[in-house]
C-alpha cells in the first residue's frame, strides 16, 4: 500500500495500480475495513489523476459507504474531499458542490468529536486529580490523626507515671509519718514507764544504802557515790 502511494507520487501509475490491487485483495482476505477504505481512496485518487473518472467514482463511493458504515470519520472526510475533486474534473459541479458541503459537514463533525474527546479527557483528568487530591488529604488526615493519637498516648502515659510517682511518694511519706508517730509513742511509753519505775528504784536503792550504812559505813559511802 505504501509502495503504491510512492509509485503514484512518482507518476508510475501502472505500477502503483498493480500494488493497490494486490494490497486491496489482501485487505479483503484479512477483513481489514480501515485498510480497504484507505486503499480504495488511494486507488480512486490514482484513477482521477489518470482521467479514469468512472473507475475513480466507483472506488470513492465504495470507500465512502464503508467509512460511513464503520463510522470512520477521517476516512469519510478524505473521501468526500476526493469526490469533490473528481466531480470537478468530471464537470459535474452539482455533485462537486454536494460533496464539498459533505466534506465541510464531516470536518465540523470531526472537530466537534475531537472537541468532545478533549473535553472528556480534561474531565477525566480533573476527576483523577480530584481523586488523587482526596486520597492525599485522607492520607494526610490519617497521618495527622496518628500523630495526635501518639501525642495523646504519650501524655496519658506521662500522666499515669506522674500519678504513680505521686501516689508512691504519698504512701512512703505516710509510712514514714506512721513510723515516726510509732517511735514517738514508743518513746513516750518508755518515758512513762521510766517515770513510774524510777521512784521505786530510787526508794529501793536508798533503802539498801541505809541498810549498808547501818552495817558498814565504807560500803554505804561507795554505793552513794555510784548512785549519784
Amino acid at each position: 500500500h505504501n509502495k503504491g502511494i510512492m509509485m503514484t507520487t512518482q507518476e508510475r501509475y501502472q505500477e502503483g495500480l498493480a500494488l493497490y490491487n494486490r494490497s486491496l485483495e489482501i485487505k479483503k482476505e484479512l477483513k481489514d475495513t480501515v485498510g480497504m477504505v484507505s486503499n480504495l481512496i488511494n486507488r480512486g485518487a490514482l484513477y482521477s489523476e489518470t482521467k479514469q473518472l468512472n473507475l475513480s467514482e466507483a472506488d470513492l463511493l465504495q470507500a465512502l459507504d464503508l467509512a460511513k458504515r464503520k463510522n470512520l470519520m477521517n476516512q469519510a472526510q478524505l473521501t468526500a474531499k476526493q469526490l469533490t475533486y473528481m466531480y470537478s474534473v468530471k464537470g459535474n459541479l452539482n455533485e462537486a458542490d454536494r460533496y464539498a458541503r459533505l466534506n465541510e459537514s464531516i470536518k465540523d463533525s470531526i472537530f466537534s468529536q475531537e472537541k468532545y474527546l478533549v473535553m472528556h479527557e480534561m474531565e477525566m483528568k480533573y476527576e483523577v486529580e480530584k481523586k488523587n487530591l482526596q486520597l492525599a488529604n485522607q492520607e494526610r488526615a490519617i497521618k495527622d490523626r496518628n500523630i495526635l493519637l501518639g501525642i495523646l498516648g504519650t501524655m496519658i502515659l506521662m500522666a499515669f507515671t506522674l500519678i504513680f510517682v505521686i501516689v508512691r511518694y504519698q504512701q512512703k511519706k505516710r509510712k514514714m509519718e506512721e513510723q515516726k508517730q510509732k517511735s514517738l509513742e514508743n518513746e513516750l511509753q518508755l518515758r512513762t514507764l521510766h517515770s513510774k519505775v524510777l521512784p521505786h528504784l530510787t526508794k529501793n536503792v536508798l533503802t539498801a544504802i541505809g541498810h549498808f550504812a547501818m552495817e558498814d559505813n565504807r560500803k554505804a559511802g561507795k554505793y552513794i557515790s555510784l548512785f549519784s
